[in-house]
């Protein structure tokens, strides 16, 4: 590319900021500076002709430099059942490469089955919630296999809360203070699966924690009050890979956009669910929906889920006569 300077910068005038004194020039604290452009280019245009034919390229002009950028694009996305090196992605975007004895890859084609990664770890009981909630209340991803759920569940929600997480007991008989448990985890990425008797579902790992009562009571103690001092290395169930499922039997009712559903299906303290079938189009699709603590008894919570729509539904309860839940039950 060559943009063209005058040869000679005359003017018939003395006002210097007219006519071709400044056809390629701008006027700055009295004198003239040159536009930027160049006169000569060490681009080569054979070096680039895949950048050009196939990705393209970014060209910027700064003075007389001429800069070219290829333009590397993002791979493409891999979906789970996508056929890579002769592998079956059991998960979307797997982080390795396609090979054998990798659960992220299987010889065989994924079939329709589906699981994902919930938090499971407490103080002694069950987890009535936890402290971070990021992300998605830690629900894993999903994968089209128990052991590529466990592995994508550690990588990605305990490799986001490697600085530790803080775990509210479910526990009823330390009223009103209520047991938390504090974990960081000693063998990340390592952990085994499965772990305990089958169909368990359970993912172990060497953690070092510590149980305690909060200071000061629940909830105004929660989880500031939680003691992460003095912290005992051990081996614990810290997830759990749960298996998608369906069911007709819930309730679905809103206020605004805020939802709430209600069935005997699910169980802990957070949920990955999608609704199909609702006659009202805000009730259907894929949300992540947690249970609301009593202020005083954690642990007798109704069993009751909330999570945000997109939009306000035209009735309440939901309707339809085919309406669907499908959620991550026990193996």
């Amino acid at each position: 590319m060559r943009v063209p300077l005058p040869p000679t910068l005359l003017t018939r005038i003395s006002n210097m900021d007219r006519d071709r004194r400044n056809i390629n020039g701008v006027y700055e604290k009295g004198d003239v500076i040159k536009r930027p452009g160049v006169v000569t280019t060490n681009y080569n245009y054979a070096n680039h002709q895949g950048a050009l034919g196939m990705q393209g390229f970014l060209v910027t002009v700064y003075d007389d430099t001429l800069d070219v950028f290829d333009y590397v694009p993002m791979p493409p996305p891999i979906y789970i059942g996508d056929l890579v090196g002769g592998y079956y992605a059991m998960v979307n975007n797997p982080s390795t490469s396609p090979g054998p004895g990798d659960p992220y890859w299987s010889a065989s084609p994924a079939g329709t089955d589906r699981w994902r990664g919930f938090w499971y770890g407490s103080a002694s009981s069950g987890a009535a919630a936890t402290s971070p909630e990021s992300p998605n209340y830690m629900v894993g991803d999903e994968a089209a296999s128990a052991a590529a759920a466990a592995k994508v569940w550690v990588e990605k929600v305990i490799g986001a809360n490697l600085a530790g997480v803080a775990v509210l007991d479910s526990d009823s008989s330390y009223s009103p203070d209520v047991v938390s448990a504090t974990f960081t985890f000693n063998s990340f990425p390592t952990h085994t699966y499965p772990a305990g008797f089958a169909p368990s579902g359970y993912i172990e790992m060497s953690v070092n924690g510590k149980n305690a009562f909060l200071s000061s009571p629940y909830p105004g103690g929660w989880p500031s009050g939680v003691d992460w001092t003095g912290p005992t290395t051990f081996s614990d169930y810290v997830g759990q890979v749960r298996k998608r499922r369906s069911t007709t039997s819930f309730t679905l009712t809103s206020t605004g956009t805020s939802a709430k559903i209600v069935s005997a299906s699910l169980y802990g303290a957070y949920q990955h669910i999608e609704i199909t079938g609702c006659d009202q189009a805000e009730y259907n699709g894929l949300f992540y929906a947690k249970t609301t603590l009593d202020p005083t008894y954690p642990w007798l919570t109704a069993a009751e889920w909330f999570f945000t729509l997109s939009g306000t539904p035209a009735a309440s309860p939901a309707t339809g006569a085919s309406k669907r839940l499908y959620y991550y039950g026990a193996l």
